[in-house]
């Protein structure tokens, strides 16, 4: 298993402080919880670590660029 520096990741202090942090639920099928930890687990990750890893690249995907009209009808019914 590689080490990674989880310091990358977000969410944790850096040299300017703690960084800020929310705590959320998430309510999952039992089959999409066995899903994330088993990618997880392959990754050398945590489930949070890598919930957290999906949700900061979708918006890093997402912030700069202009989504098509279908995609934003797509991203705001996912939710």
């Amino acid at each position: 298993m590689n080490a990674r520096d989880l310091s990358q990741m977000g969410g944790f202090p850096g040299d300017d402080g703690p960084a800020d942090v929310a705590e959320i639920s998430l309510l999952l099928p039992g089959w999409q919880l066995d899903a994330l930890e088993n990618a997880a687990h392959a990754r050398g990750l945590t489930p949070g670590q890598m919930v957290r890893c999906v949700l900061r690249e979708f918006f890093n995907r997402h912030e700069d660029s202009e989504l098509e009209t279908d995609e934003k009808l797509n991203v705001a019914n996912q939710w």
